[in-house]
């Protein structure tokens, strides 16, 4: 990595994503002087494992507290990381590129489209790196898909699916499941708050799909709040070379096995990527070819964090999470007009 030129930085939020990215800064020994604007009361650590570990956050990462977002102007950050609830991230990022911060926001990059072109006007005029945490976009076998896409050795694409389940339940280890997806007040659900899947076949066929079909459903054993999707499956058409291709969403938050996946199928071939064990298998001709690289999910959040601070040190406006992340949320907001959450048992 070329010579640092990063020397403060400020977090929005600490839960487990923010202490993610503390750890992997703190990895890199950048020697940085680290602030922490705090809204809340709690202040515990979490570790790797999502466990809630009683020791001083402050201590043990070595933090300044702001108490007022106005100080921030004179201490004038380097970067800003936003990694508070997605309600709020627009409100910090507009704040914190008006004061010149590069800008480290968690995925979604916000819960709506409002105000999304006046930050965007802000970072243009003032030249600003901006990345979006949409880790899974540096997979390997990911950019190994696109790239396959891309020599167009399987011929057209048909169709494809992508099917994410997990039980919310088992995720973490502190506070209550719930809070994952947010509330409806500030407009969660699992479209934003778990919308990697979406992101990356967004961003393989780098284009915004038509929703032409949305069913988003809340079952009432899953007790999150009423009007919050808990499931969604979703039907997005793209035109590819004037064609219309149809890809089917699952996500599922409360399923017992557990799956992350993909499969588009061409007509001269198949290909299936599988994020849970790291295999991409191409069949092609009654051949199948595997790929399996050695790769730990924490890789990816470290290839995502070098990349934010490579481009804020050679001075790159260009990120491929910034663009996708604006693509990624106008389909949410199509997805949410198409539907209204049915409730379920």
């Amino acid at each position: 990595m070329q010579k640092n030129k990063i020397k403060k930085i400020v977090f929005f939020g600490l839960g487990s994503a923010g202490q993610k990215h503390l750890r992997n800064l703190q990895k890199l020994d950048l020697n940085l002087k680290v602030y922490y604007y705090k809204e809340t009361k709690k202040n515990f650590l979490i570790n790797q494992k999502l466990e809630k570990i009683n020791l001083d956050i402050f201590k043990k990462y070595n933090l300044i507290l702001i108490k007022n977002l106005n100080n921030l102007k004179l201490i004038k950050p380097d970067a800003a990381f936003i990694c508070n609830p997605s309600s709020s991230h627009m409100k910090f990022a507009i704040f914190c590129a008006k004061i010149g911060c590069h800008l480290f926001i968690e995925k979604p990059i916000s819960n709506k489209l409002k105000n999304l072109k006046i930050f965007l006007n802000i970072i243009k005029k003032k030249k600003l790196v901006v990345s979006v945490g949409y880790q899974f976009l540096f997979h390997p076998l990911l950019n190994k898909l696109k790239k396959i896409i891309s020599s167009n050795k399987f011929g057209n694409l048909l169709r494809g699916e992508v099917v994410m389940n997990e039980d919310v339940k088992k995720y973490r280890k502190y506070g209550h499941y719930s809070d994952l997806l947010v509330t409806k007040k500030n407009k969660g659900g699992m479209l934003l708050e778990q919308s990697h899947d979406l992101s990356l076949i967004i961003w393989l066929l780098d284009e915004k799909p038509d929703v032409i079909f949305s069913s988003r459903f809340r079952h009432k054993h899953i007790k999150f709040e009423r009007g919050t999707e808990d499931s969604v499956f979703l039907g997005l058409l793209f035109n590819i070379n004037n064609t219309k291709k149809l890809i089917t969403v699952s996500l599922s938050s409360f399923n017992c096995e557990k799956e992350k996946k993909l499969k588009l199928i061409f007509n001269r071939g198949k290909i299936k990527l599988n994020f849970l064990d790291n295999t991409l298998i191409i069949e092609k001709n009654n051949k199948k070819k595997i790929y399996k690289p050695i790769i730990n999910r924490n890789n990816l959040f470290l290839f995502e964090l070098k990349n934010f601070l490579k481009n804020i040190n050679t001075k790159n406006t260009k990120n491929l999470t910034l663009k996708n992340s604006i693509l990624t949320l106008h389909t949410i907001d199509e997805a949410k007009k198409h539907s209204k959450v049915c409730e379920t048992e």
